[in-house]
């Protein structure tokens, strides 16, 4: 999980345990899990749950913990590159994964993402598309920017886990698997 507490409550080796098998010395043993899914914990910088009404100040906020925080992908690509050459296995990977938060159509001013000056309204569905495809493709380009050598990105997770029980939690849905 990725916490606003993270950069204060982790160290460097926070992740080794979960891409090495240890032994009761520290010694690097074994690969252990081979895919990641980076999660935020409640609450997000809004002092929002993360399957409520968000703003694109918790989803910059996410980015950013996800690409850069002392947990995210920069990081683990560098463990792992540790562990594979620790362990001669010069072709591993492990697979990550981004969380796509939850867009409430109740969300009415979730901030500008198209540089028009207009805070999305997420109740309009393009508006609901700008904001999941304006994450999406700042989400690919960080990755492809990153040139990580020891990790693959698997795709994105949908952090409410289900259909929002509402009018339109159908299409929201729908739409961002169009988008991915």
């Amino acid at each position: 999980y990725l916490s606003q507490n993270d950069e204060t409550t982790r160290n460097k080796d926070f992740l080794l345990p979960m891409v090495a098998y240890l032994d009761e010395q520290g010694n690097i043993k074994d690969t252990f899990l081979d895919g990641f899914l980076f999660l935020p914990k409640s609450p997000l910088p809004s002092g929002i749950a993360p399957h409520l009404e968000t703003i694109k100040s918790d989803w910059e906020w996410l980015f950013d913990a996800t690409f850069h925080g002392v947990s995210g992908f920069d990081r683990l690509d560098e463990i792992v590159g540790d562990v594979k050459k620790e362990l001669n296995r010069p072709d591993y990977k492990v697979q990550v994964y981004a969380t796509i938060l939850t867009v409430l159509e109740t969300q009415k001013d979730f901030g500008d993402v198209d540089g028009d000056g207009v805070s999305e309204n997420c109740y309009y569905a393009e508006d609901r598309e700008k904001v999941v495809r304006w994450y999406v493709t700042k989400c690919l380009e960080e990755f492809e920017k990153g040139n990580y050598e020891n990790i693959e990105f698997g795709g994105f997770y949908w952090m409410h886990e289900e259909v929002v029980n509402s009018k339109q939690g159908e299409a929201i849905i729908a739409q961002t698997a169009d988008i991915v």
